[in-house]
């Protein structure tokens, strides 16, 4: 009788030792979109421009939600909310309103929206 509390004593301090299952908090499971990425190239319609100066800052407001501001020429274009939402792989779908405004995986960010005209403006950004 005395080995096996002896035995019970060893497992529950080896138990304590091992490391915990999942993760310490699994409701953040994409990683921080956050940060300045720099425009490449924005296409109005047919037309794309590979030297736009312009900035696009992406700050986390919560586990799904990042504000975006995107700079063009020196000017602030638009400052807004977006949702992100897991898509394929490492990218993740933005969403304003639940609309999909484009794509973002940490080293791109792709805003891509058509207007009420039927004009299509996409801004690639990378870090």
């Amino acid at each position: 009788m005395k080995n096996l509390w002896i035995a019970l004593l060893m497992l529950l301090t080896v138990s304590a030792c091992l490391p915990e299952k999942g993760g310490k908090d699994d409701t953040d499971p994409e990683p921080d979109l956050s940060g300045t990425y720099r425009v490449t190239s924005v296409r109005f319609n047919s037309t794309t421009n590979n030297s736009v100066p312009g900035t696009v800052r992406v700050a986390k407001v919560s586990n799904a939600a990042y504000d975006v501001d995107i700079t063009l020429n020196g000017q602030s274009l638009d400052t807004f909310q977006v949702d992100v939402r897991k898509a394929s792989g490492k990218t993740y779908d933005m969403y304003v309103d639940n609309e999909l405004v484009g794509d973002i995986d940490g080293t791109q960010f792709r805003f891509d929206i058509t207007d009420t005209n039927n004009d299509r403006v996409v801004i690639i950004a990378r870090k």
